[in-house]
């Protein structure tokens, strides 16, 4: 394959199970190592990054969510422990879940658990989102993010999506849905672990 994604940009990659959306995302973040090609950030081949640096280039959200036991303030600034709660506070607005935060017991102090089944999936990703925000990465990977999310939820993480976007954020969304990659500039369509379209939503 070979593509190229521009800063600023919402490039959506979608595809049949087994395509290859999950393992390019994890070529992104460095998890699998290419064994030929190369894949450059701001022309510099990724190898030149240390782990530690490519980690604050990229946020990723995640289809399911993990979080840890201790104060929701905690997990939301995870990536970026020095973060003020001003700060925290700022990025679940502009994830849309400081109002639910809120009308928690003891608002961004409240303990969670970090099992399951202790909020909505459509919160959880949302608080994933705004712990994505909160790490200031200038790129946003959404891998199936929405996929376990109700209709209004879809619509709802989409809608965060364009405010970033608007906001010159770089984000690159894996997704089953066309009505999501219809959001974005263009979408890429992979089959087989090849590319078997590229171009904008309506071309596609």
């Amino acid at each position: 394959v070979s593509f190229r994604v521009r800063a600023g940009e919402v490039a959506a990659f979608v595809g049949e199970t087994g395509a290859g959306k999950t393992t390019l995302v994890n070529l992104l973040i460095r998890a699998y190592e290419p064994t030929a090609g190369e894949i450059r950030l701001d022309g510099v081949p990724l190898g030149r990054y240390s782990r530690e640096g490519l980690s604050r280039c990229f946020s990723v959200v995640l289809q399911e969510t993990v979080f840890f036991r201790g104060t929701v303030l905690d997990n939301l600034r995870y990536a970026r422990p020095e973060a003020t709660e001003a700060e925290v506070v700022h990025a679940a607005k502009l994830a849309h879940a400081h109002g639910f935060i809120q009308r928690l017991p003891q608002g961004y102090q409240t303990l969670m658990s970090g099992a399951a089944g202790e909020f909505s999936q459509g919160q959880y990703q949302l608080l994933a989102m705004a712990r994505a925000l909160v790490s200031r990465a200038p790129i946003l990977i959404l891998d199936e993010a929405t996929a376990m999310l109700d209709p209004r939820g879809r619509r709802g993480l989409m809608r965060v999506c364009s405010e970033l976007n608007d906001r010159g954020m770089t984000i690159v969304m894996i997704t089953h849905f066309m009505e999501e990659a219809g959001l974005a500039d263009r979408v890429v369509v992979l089959d087989g672990g090849k590319i078997a379209l590229d171009g904008t939503p309506d071309e596609v």
